[in-house]
């Protein structure tokens, strides 16, 4: 990789909330690891002119992630922003775009949540209340893609 280069890897803000759902283990940890690549890999290739980040996208209305979903989870899911929606796949393509561009150049070893202010949301606003209500409500809801 040349000067000016680019790395951009792929996280979730699920690595910062404490209360998580059942049978992410794996997810969530990999994700962590991830973020710390992020890091770790800044540290290295910075002074080579290379800047390396981690976007965090929350629920994104993807096919993978809408897949087997009932309606009711993913208002639940969606009811967590405050714009009560899932993200789009084009919001999380803008920040990748933008950390690839000139105008990061002096961004790297960051992990950039997208995510409609739902980080902050889950961390200071609720406590965790309604968080963990929701999550406790999703555990007692079969999720198609890991219980089959």
């Amino acid at each position: 990789m040349s000067a000016g280069s680019r790395v951009i890897l792929l996280s979730t803000t699920l690595t910062v909330a404490s209360t998580v759902t059942a049978n992410y283990l794996l997810y969530n940890a990999s994700k962590g690891a991830i973020e710390q690549m992020a890091r770790v890999m800044s540290k290295e290739l910075a002074p080579k002119g290379i800047m390396v980040n981690a976007v965090a996208p929350e629920p994104t209305a993807t096919e993978l992630f809408l897949k087997g979903k009932p309606e009711q989870m993913l208002r639940a899911i969606a009811s967590l922003n405050p714009q009560g929606r899932l993200g789009e796949p084009d919001e999380i393509a803008d920040a990748i775009v933008f950390l690839s561009g000139k105008g990061s150049r002096w961004i790297t070893g960051q992990r950039t949540p997208v995510n409609d202010g739902m980080e902050w949301l889950k961390v200071h606003v609720l406590g965790f209340y309604e968080y963990r209500f929701t999550v406790e409500w999703l555990r007692r809801t079969p999720d198609p893609c890991i219980d089959n």
